[in-house]
This record gives structure tokens, sequence and C-alpha cells, in this order.
């Protein structure tokens, strides 16, 4: 869930972001950063859930309030069949 955290950090402060605003997002401190590839993966998923929203290159933005989203993305990732 670090991405999702990252996201709804950035997106409470501004209404949209890119992933270039999301910086270095590393699962512990002290650990590697995440690969872009695997930031922009979690964020095809997102989009594909319904839990971001796609504005061109002009980044994106989140359809409920930065403080429900890791909520929804938790409940989302549930509800996978396969994971």
């Amino acid at each position: 869930m670090t991405v999702a955290a990252r996201i709804a950090e950035v997106a409470s402060r501004q209404d949209r972001f890119t992933v270039e605003d999301l910086g270095d997002i590393r699962v512990a401190p002290g650990d590697e950063p995440i690969s872009g590839c695997q930031v922009y993966l979690c964020i095809a998923w997102f989009r594909r859930a319904g839990l971001v929203v796609q504005h061109g290159r002009r980044g994106y933005s989140l359809p409920v309030a930065p403080a429900k989203f890791s909520a929804r993305v938790e409940s989302a990732w549930n509800e996978l069949k396969e994971r």
C-alpha cells in the first residue's frame, strides 16, 4: 500500500499529480526506491479499478477524498479473485 499512501499524501496537497510529484517511494527506510515501472503499474491498476482518473499528460486525480483513497484501494485489492 506504499504507492497508495504516497498518492493520498500528494493528492491531499494538490488536485492533480504526476508520477514525478510522487518522488522516490520506498517500502522501508533504507530500501531502494520502487522502480518507476512498478509505480506506473500500480497507477494502471488504480485507473482500471476506477480509483484514479488520468488527465492525459497533465497527470492524475482522485475521484474520492484523499483520506478515503487507501481504504478504497485496500477494498478493491481484497475483491480481486486472484492475487
